[in-house]
């Protein structure tokens, strides 16, 4: 069934609130075709059908630090620690939610999980936020950082 011919059906449950089941044994399409998340997607469009029929609740920060997001996970390589022993060290991130997620993703570009590109670039970040008086890290910020790096191909 294409979209036009659904629309056709679903039209009478938004417009005439014909029930969604009675329309469904009426015309032989499956339930499960006439989903009340279409109606909401086509109407009121992708934004309101995550909101009304997605399993995660999404949130949004409106100030900075109004919300963290954690996560904790084991790294896949092996360091030697301070008792001579190999260990897998492990990973903590804590981002501020209201932080653009694009800068994160620069970041992520452009060490390619290097940690000792990473341990240069932060120091880099946060000399251009304490000159240009910012507080908050942005794409124009990392480039500007990694603008001041030598980084070259080994």
């Amino acid at each position: 069934m294409d979209a036009r011919a659904r629309w056709r059906i679903l039209r009478l449950h938004v417009e005439d609130q014909v029930p969604l089941a009675r329309l469904a044994r009426e015309t032989g399409v499956g339930l499960r075709t006439l989903d009340p998340g279409m109606v909401t997607l086509a109407l009121e469009g992708a934004a309101s059908y995550r909101d009304k029929h997605e399993l995660v609740l999404r949130r949004q920060a409106e100030l900075p630090n109004a919300m963290w997001q954690s996560d904790h996970t084991m790294l896949d390589i092996l360091v030697v620690g301070t008792d001579g022993k190999p260990a897998r060290p492990w990973l903590t991130t804590i981002l501020d939610d209201f932080t653009d997620a694009q800068a994160i993703a620069a970041i992520a570009r452009i060490t390619r999980g290097n940690f000792r590109l990473l341990e240069r670039l932060f120091p880099q970040i946060q000399r251009v936020l304490k000159i240009n008086e910012l507080d908050t890290i942005t794409n124009d910020v990392i480039e500007a950082a990694q603008s001041t790096l030598v980084i070259g191909v080994t």
